[in-house]
């Protein structure tokens, strides 16, 4: 039986050259490329909406009035509580604030704000109520749970550690995921 055949080919398999008249294959090296860290350019910034990066659940306490003119007046005073979402809104980074160079890259973000400010109206305490039997009180739950929301607004604001917070949370978060994009040297501010 004959193996070679002139109208064909040898065989072949990677890393192996047979040869004729030999019955034993020898290996010829293979040259290995060797990959060049090059560091995937992130989708824009725009398309990542808002980063929120730190949640709690706060509570305030509220308190409504409403003088009808009679003796007495409605009166409320409840606990709101709320779930409170602070971060980043990163469609706000424009293409300039993005600097890449090699594998170092220099990003400019905007300063962490609240994102969104959740009423758990389910949740509400009510610790006081006064209303007199001849008033009618209507809507005054909804008005102190729209008192609420400002009210949380700004005790959050007013708290400088869960916006500082924040920040150093954003940066963990996008120092790890530019990392794993390949770039070595991350530089991350906020204006």
């Amino acid at each position: 039986m004959c193996l070679y055949r002139p109208d064909h080919p040898p065989y072949a398999w990677p890393g192996v050259v047979l040869t004729m008249g030999s019955t034993t294959p020898t290996s010829t090296p293979v040259p290995t490329p060797t990959p060049t860290p090059t560091p995937t350019i992130p989708p824009p910034w725009g398309a990542f909406h808002q980063l929120g990066v730190s949640y709690w659940r706060a509570k305030t306490i509220v308190t409504t009035e409403i003088d009808y003119g009679l003796p007495g007046r409605c009166r409320l005073l409840i606990e709101a509580i709320a779930d409170v979402q602070v971060g980043v809104d990163l469609s706000q980074v424009k293409p300039e604030d993005v600097r890449i160079d090699g594998s170092t890259v220099k990003i400019t973000l905007p300063r962490a704000k609240i994102l969104s400010i959740d009423l758990k109206p389910e949740l509400v305490s009510v610790y006081e109520s006064d209303y007199p039997l001849a008033a009618r009180c209507d809507g005054l739950e909804l008005q102190a749970l729209s008192q609420a929301r400002p009210q949380l607004w700004e005790e959050t604001l007013s708290n400088p550690n869960s916006l500082a917070m924040a920040e150093r949370l954003v940066t963990e978060q996008l120092t790890e995921f530019l990392g794993f994009l390949g770039f070595s040297q991350i530089v991350i501010t906020f204006e």
